[in-house]
């Protein structure tokens, strides 16, 4: 999955300005997935290093800027056999060698600069071993390593998230949006933020343990819908059915909103969407 497909990539792993050489295999045995690293030497390549790992796929691969250091880093995934588990493991090259900096069981993971440092960080999610609610991770660079900020939880379990975005909210502070399925018909979104450099879910009630102000019956994800670079909410308000029209009746309007980060809403705009023909107009203030 992902935009990393090839079987052969190229990227500047050490930050020389020569791109380095990724080969992706899989072979019989035990570790059978591996990934050989090559640099070039003058006119030809000299192999780097093998690593190798369990699983039956690998599941995606991406690049970040995670340690600040000119090149960058490898986000490694590999699908253990046909769970939704799956396995990340995220290394660095320095010199001529390559280190592993995490490796980690997830079943969605993302990567934002949430605190603002120009270096990326790496959310994860993890469902829980005994059924309950999944819950999130957030592993920064910090003093030479890739440390692991205290968990918090979703909302719902791992198996039912929809789509994950990244981006800002109303304080312009970058924020991972996750929406679940809440149940047959309804949607939730959890949003995860630092708050006071505390990893927290903006949304999440502490009494309940979710996130209640963002469910909404009605499937529609978040996005900039606006178009100012900042994340906008939806909540579904009922329209006015017409007495005899069958076709009014289930029809809503949605406000879209940011979130502040003290978990208040800011409302901004009004849209009517008509999704099985894929088009949707603006609410003017006084309609």
């Amino acid at each position: 999955s992902g935009a990393n497909r090839q079987a052969v990539q190229q990227v500047d792993l050490d930050g020389d300005g020569v791109d380095e050489t990724l080969v992706f295999c899989k072979q019989e045995g035990e570790r059978p997935l591996k990934l050989l690293i090559f640099r070039r030497v003058e006119d030809n390549y000299e192999q780097v290093c093998t690593l190798e790992g369990d699983g039956s796929a690998f599941d995606s691969v991406q690049y970040a800027q995670l340690d600040g250091q000119p090149g960058q880093e490898i986000l490694l995934s590999r699908r253990i056999g046909e769970q939704v588990q799956r396995f990340l493991s995220v290394y660095t090259m320095t010199g001529q060698d390559v280190y592993e900096l995490m490796n980690s069981g997830y079943t969605a993971c993302t990567v934002s600069d949430l605190d603002g440092d120009q270096r990326d960080d790496i959310f994860v999610l993890r469902a829980n071993s005994e059924g309950l609610r999944a819950y999130a991770e957030l592993y920064r660079f910090r003093d030479g390593e890739l440390r692991k900020d205290a968990e918090t939880s979703l909302s719902t379990d791992a198996d039912s998230v929809k789509r994950i975005l990244t981006g800002s909210n109303a304080e312009n502070i970058p924020a991972v949006f996750v929406a679940s399925a809440f149940d047959e018909s309804n949607l939730i979104t959890d949003v995860f933020a630092l708050k006071q450099d505390v990893f927290t879910n903006l949304t999440q009630n502490a009494e309940s343990g979710q996130s209640s102000q963002t469910v909404r019956n009605y499937y529609v994800y978040s996005t900039d819908i606006d178009s100012d670079k900042l994340i906008e909410l939806p909540d579904t308000v009922p329209l006015r059915s017409v007495e005899g029209d069958e076709q009014s009746y289930g029809q809503y309007r949605i406000i879209w909103y940011n979130l502040n980060l003290d978990g208040t809403r800011s409302d901004k705009i009004s849209t009517y969407h008509n999704f099985a023909e894929g088009w949707f107009l603006y609410l003017p203030e006084d309609w």
